[in-house]
């Protein structure tokens, strides 16, 4: 059993190293040069997991996949024309609202701004949509993280991650229980 959450250990960190190896500062001239570059500050492709989803889907944010891919075209002209491919606001993609980002205007110094929390499946299309060497990069990333993602292994080691939480909600019930019949029992004395 620990052999497994070992596993899912290092795949995790595997699709770490992963994501720090997407470079968004490149453009497609620069893209095989930077190949074996190791050392990238710059914003990354940050594919996120969240364990409380009952799809339980990885996704990335819209506005860090446009940047990614180097697109010159402003964000929210950018992805009504992507959606225009055929992809489903609730399937494909959620709407994130009220993000506040500071502005330079002074009589109004912030503004909201909106994500979109993409699936996997809809950034590899947005990817292939690109053409480009850096949308190419961009979807091998994401193919090769749906592969480990969905290896024996990390899937195994994601079901007992489940077993795991729901035996420790189980745990706190008994002990809630356990607490309200002793509470009860007092009062009946």
């Amino acid at each position: 059993m620990s052999d497994s959450i070992d596993i899912m250990s290092n795949n995790i960190d595997t699709m770490s190293t992963m994501s720090d190896s997407i470079d968004t500062s490149n453009r497609a001239d620069k893209a095989a040069a930077n190949d074996n570059n190791d050392n990238n500050d710059n914003a990354l492709v940050k594919v996120i997991y969240n364990e409380e989803d009952s799809n339980e889907r990885l996704t990335v944010l819209g506005r860090d996949l446009h940047k990614a891919l180097d697109i010159q075209t402003p964000y929210h002209k950018w992805f009504p024309r992507m959606c225009e491919y055929g992809f489903r606001q609730d399937n494909d993609y959620m709407i994130l609202v009220g993000q506040k980002c500071p502005t330079n205007n002074p009589k109004n110094p912030w503004t909201e701004i909106t994500d979109h929390q993409l699936t996997i499946d809809m950034a590899k299309e947005i990817c292939m949509i690109q053409r480009t060497e850096i949308g190419k990069r961009c979807r091998e990333y994401f193919l090769e993280i749906e592969r480990q993602w969905n290896s024996p292994d990390a899937v195994m080691a994601r079901a007992l991650q489940m077993a795991n939480r729901r035996m420790d909600m189980l745990h706190q019930q008994t002990l809630r229980l356990t607490d309200e019949s002793r509470f009860s029992e007092l009062k009946l004395i």
